[in-house]
């Protein structure tokens, strides 16, 4: 009786051991297969990341190179407007201009005139601008009651300096002959013009324009 206790309690052992290595077997493989769903769940993931980074990427490239394009578009577009309206003459507004290099034409003559007056001339040019005989204290005054003393400057410009002459007629005995007072400094400029210095500020102005003023 005893031995058969022992026996079944040895199968009865068995049994509840198979039960146990088998349940733990199943709990094995289940929690394998959890991991395998979610290290492929995990890829999936990871795929779909880095291709939506990827499209994101392609999308900004091709964004830049349409932006590029289209500067390129509108700088032919602007150069080429530029080309045409240099070629028609036409402003942006549509207004026709005058693209020739026409310049009102001036005349020379009184230029020449005054660039080719002798010395007698120039005298009397200048005479003519130095005032009234009462300005020097006298009833009638000629070019002789001054000197005329001509020179040039660096520029190649004529210059004339104006001074009383004392030994003249209408000056003697009427003003000291040991002095010659300065009347002025004339110019006569590059276009042909009479100028005079202003005893100020040491620079020229404009008096005249040709020998007939």
């Amino acid at each position: 009786m005893k031995k058969n206790l022992a026996k079944w309690s040895l199968i009865l052992l068995s049994i509840s051991l198979l039960g146990c290595s088998s349940n733990h077997e199943n709990s094995s493989e289940s929690s394998q297969s959890n991991q395998s769903a979610t290290q492929v769940k995990a890829n999936k993931a990871s795929n779909k990341a880095k291709s939506d980074a990827k499209d994101d990427k392609n999308k900004t490239a091709i964004d830049k190179e349409e932006k590029s394009d289209s500067n390129k578009t509108k700088g032919s577009t602007a150069s080429e407007t530029k080309q045409t309206a240099a070629k028609t003459g036409k402003n942006s507004s549509g207004n026709t201009t005058n693209t020739s290099n026409n310049k009102p034409k001036t005349s020379n003559k009184n230029n020449s005139e005054s660039q080719s007056l002798t010395q007698e001339e120039t005298k009397k040019w200048i005479f003519n601008h130095l005032g009234s005989a009462a300005d020097f204290g006298l009833d009638e005054i000629s070019a002789d009651d001054f000197t005329f003393i001509t020179s040039r400057d660096d520029d190649g410009l004529l210059l004339v300096e104006v001074r009383e002459n004392h030994d003249s007629d209408h000056f003697k005995g009427k003003a000291d002959p040991n002095t010659a007072p300065i009347v002025g400094y004339f110019r006569i400029n590059k276009k042909g013009q009479l100028e005079k210095m202003d005893s100020s500020t040491g620079s020229y102005q404009v008096i005249a324009s040709n020998p007939n003023e």
